[in-house]
């Protein structure tokens, strides 16, 4: 069984900047892959509409099961009332993992979720009413990321969900993905840089890097977010990781968006 992961494709975003619609050049990649499975970890758009139409045209087009977890670009609530509004409508798509562990085999299963942050990531002498205010004005979920509680608690709701499909799967070999970063190791961190310091407060949550190491049963984590790309690593702290995202088109090594795939897209058998 053939997975094909990819991450923060950013489709309006890079559809802009690349002056054309680059989803039938993902479509092509997929089909040129030939995958089992295609499995997207977050940040299709910067809307819930746009996603599950990109989603659903994939689909279509290759005729292959398309997996998918929100990131917070995805839930972002620009035309929905709350971001709730968007990740709902997200989690009832048939594509979502959102509660919903996609069994491959009598072996293996997938689960996902968002996941979301926490400040963990941050500078620690920095309290937290000061990551929440300085959102605001500094982080584009500051405007759009619209939920009825603190990033705190969607934080830990979230790794809590996580936790009771992970409990429910623990006779099977698992795979799982989550848009935001569970490990320190994977943050960028900058010396005489105190922004982008700050902003590493919005990458993720060690508390979810403390969830995956409590089970020997997760095989692989697939994650994004960062734009970094860090490939394959394999047996880190227990479990194998992939973190390869496609990111901006200014963040591209190559002209072309069928080489910047080439690159980003990882296959996983298992």
């Amino acid at each position: 069984m053939r997975i094909l992961c990819l991450s923060d494709l950013h489709m309006d975003v890079n559809g802009r900047s690349y002056e054309e619609d680059i989803l039938p050049y993902v479509i092509s990649y997929i089909k040129k892959k030939d995958p089992d499975i295609v499995l997207i970890a977050g940040d299709i758009s910067d809307y819930p509409h746009t996603t599950i139409n990109a989603l659903t045209i994939i689909k279509h087009h290759t005729q292959l099961p398309v997996l998918f977890i929100p990131g917070n670009h995805d839930i972002w609530a620009k035309h929905q009332s709350t971001s709730w509004d968007a990740y709902n409508m997200l989690k009832n798509h048939e594509s979502s993992l959102i509660n919903k562990p996609y069994h491959i085999n009598d072996e293996y299963v997938i689960i996902g979720d968002m996941g979301w942050y926490d400040y963990s990531f941050g500078p620690e002498a920095v309290h937290e009413s000061v990551f929440w205010e300085r959102k605001k004005s500094k982080w584009k979920d500051g405007m759009y990321a619209k939920w009825n509680m603190t990033d705190i608690e969607l934080c830990h709701q979230q790794i809590q969900q996580l936790k009771e499909q992970l409990d429910q799967n623990q006779h099977k070999r698992i795979i799982l993905t989550t848009h935001f970063v569970p490990f320190k190791e994977f943050i960028m961190y900058t010396t005489g840089d105190a922004n982008w310091n700050m902003n590493n407060g919005y990458m993720g949550s060690a508390k979810m890097g403390e969830l995956i190491q409590s089970y020997s049963n997760i095989e692989w984590v697939i994650f994004g977010h960062t734009h970094k790309r860090y490939g394959v690593i394999e047996q880190f702290k227990g479990t194998n990781l992939i973190c390869n995202p496609l990111g901006y088109m200014f963040e591209w090594k190559a002209p072309l968006i069928e080489e910047e795939l080439e690159t980003c897209g990882t296959i996983i058998t298992v």
